[in-house]
């Protein structure tokens, strides 16, 4: 990734960062809290949930992937929750003899 002023980037912790101005040659400054980053976008004072990982989207919508990898997630989790419900059901009428009256 390559920062350039007047661009804002997300940060791991999924914050926005920026607007983003030369600090000097082998360093950027977040003009909005004056936090110093390096050409790779590594936090300077090596805070690593505020290294920059992405360019912001221009436009603040949503990020798409991170919208289909939540749903996945919550997806997957749904149905591992939902399989071991089954097979307790399954041992409890197992465990009687198939008599559920």
């Amino acid at each position: 990734m390559i920062i350039e002023a007047g661009k804002y980037y997300r940060r791991r912790d999924g914050k926005k960062a920026g607007p983003m101005e030369p600090y000097s040659h082998t360093r950027w400054i977040d003009m909005a809290v004056s936090r110093l980053y390096d050409n790779s976008g590594q936090h300077c004072f090596n805070d690593p949930m505020c290294d920059l990982i992405a360019e912001w989207p221009t436009d603040d919508k949503p990020d798409i992937f991170a919208l289909i990898a939540a749903e996945r997630d919550a997806r997957a989790a749904y149905d591992a929750a939902r399989t071991s419900w089954l097979k307790t059901v399954d041992a409890l009428e197992e465990a009687m003899n198939g008599d559920c009256t």
